[in-house]
């Protein structure tokens, strides 16, 4: 192997954040001896999956086709997610290195499952009665080496709870670059993201957990600094959060207008029009509706956003496609901070007690509301600092540094931070 590279995504880590990272030794030795780029534009919605394969590919929503991190499936009580990394269209940095006969590796990266990852240990749960965590892991992970990890290390983890499942990706990643040696790995931490959800974006939890980050990042370095193998070594982030304080229930407008045909038991069979919440934001959906319905509904919706003060704007088609977000949808709406979008119907048009504290989906061009990215090491400028970059140009330029060749990127390396 003559050069590899290693990408770190620290979910929800935002430049909001910089107070605590900036002086942390593992960020702090990024930063002075790589390049660090401080604001990240994410994509619409602003959401963990459509992110990721955003980040792998190049490319917005609207071109992945990864336009949310949950299906659209009324009937269901529980959504399926985007997990299946063919679900992705178009090219992805994966794919790109299959074509050079390079070996990669995956752990919990979003919108991988099955996909053609030489070792991947998938980021996939049990949605189904009869499914539990072993046998959905088994089925779409690289099997032969998830058996030798879960042996290993499966006595680090504490079900979903942080910071045991971080531990084990972290384990599970070193495994991986200790003995099958890929060309390019992707590992995906989530503990800030799970912190920031569940105790708000200021709290001492999230404060702990990326501290925890920190020292990830320091074991990641000293295991370059011992192989001596020439790495590039990218940290990102996907998304910020911000805090939360009641769920907006937009189904009870299509719920109460008639848009909906039901079974018995209250589950949606059909609809003419639909909200399918994204966080921060929401898509609505039509289906049949004539132009005069469709400007009823708008007019109704800003009507409700005026009303409540929730939302500013009821986005159209166009302005969704500006976005590139899912061209399939009729409107896009990103709340007001504070506020979020709940799928359920209830007698109360708001939530009043939110299960989580913080979230994410918002529109990205709301002010402080990025990502931010490192990278260290071979074909990267000591010291480099740059102010503003999109998550978009992250795939070029790891396409740029291991001479993939990627295809169909809409966005271009960012060569300031480059040799």
């Amino acid at each position: 192997m003559k050069h590899r590279l290693i990408v770190f995504s620290l979910d929800a880590i935002a430049s909001t954040d910089s107070y605590i990272f900036e002086n942390l030794p593992g960020f702090r030795f990024l930063i002075e001896n790589g390049a660090y780029v401080k604001k990240v534009k994410g994509v619409f919605p602003s959401l963990t999956y459509p992110s990721h394969a955003s980040i792998i590919s190049g490319r917005m929503p609207s071109s992945t086709g990864i336009v949310n991190n949950l299906h659209l499936q009324p009937s269901r009580k529980s959504m399926d997610w985007y997990w299946y990394e063919k679900d992705i269209e178009g090219d992805t940095l994966f794919r790109a290195a299959r074509r050079k006969n390079l070996k990669t590796s995956a752990v919990l990266w979003p919108v991988s499952a099955r996909g053609l990852i030489d070792y991947n240990i998938a980021e996939i749960f049990p949605n189904r009665k009869w499914q539990n965590q072993i046998m959905v892991s088994l089925m779409n992970s690289s099997l032969l080496p998830l058996l030798k990890i879960n042996k290993e290390y499966s006595h680090l983890l504490d079900g979903l709870n942080q910071p045991q499942l971080d531990n084990f990706v972290e384990a599970a990643n070193t495994f991986i670059l200790n003995k099958y040696k890929p060309d390019l790995s992707f590992t995906h931490f989530i503990a800030v993201d799970d912190k920031k959800h569940h105790y708000g974006c200021s709290s001492n939890e999230v404060a702990q957990a990326i501290k925890t980050y920190d020292k990830r990042i320091q074991n990641m370095l000293e295991i370059i600094k011992k192989d001596g193998i020439k790495t590039t070594f990218v940290v990102l982030s996907d998304h910020a959060q911000l805090n939360i304080s009641k769920g907006i229930r937009l189904n009870n407008y299509f719920d109460k207008n008639g848009y909906f045909k039901k079974y018995k038991d209250g589950r949606i069979k059909s609809y003419r029009a639909i909200m399918h919440e994204a966080g921060g934001a929401c898509y609505i959906y039509t289906d049949g509706l004539k132009q005069n319905e469709i400007d009823k509904i708008k007019k109704d919706l800003e009507d409700i956003g005026k009303k409540y003060d929730i939302f500013d704007k009821v986005y159209d088609k166009k302005e969704i496609e500006d976005f590139g977000a899912d061209p399939c949808a009729t409107f896009l709406i990103s709340t007001k901070e504070g506020y979020y979008f709940d799928q359920s119907i209830g007698e109360d048009f708001f939530v009043e007690k939110p299960k989580y504290k913080a979230t994410h989906g918002f529109d990205p061009n709301i002010k402080d509301f990025s990502a931010v990215l490192f990278m260290y090491g071979e074909g990267i400028k000591k010291g480099a600092s740059l102010e503003n970059s999109e998550l978009i140009n992250i795939a070029p330029t790891i396409s740029k540094i291991m001479d993939l060749g990627l295809r169909g990127a809409e966005a271009k390396p960012i060569r300031e931070i480059l040799i």
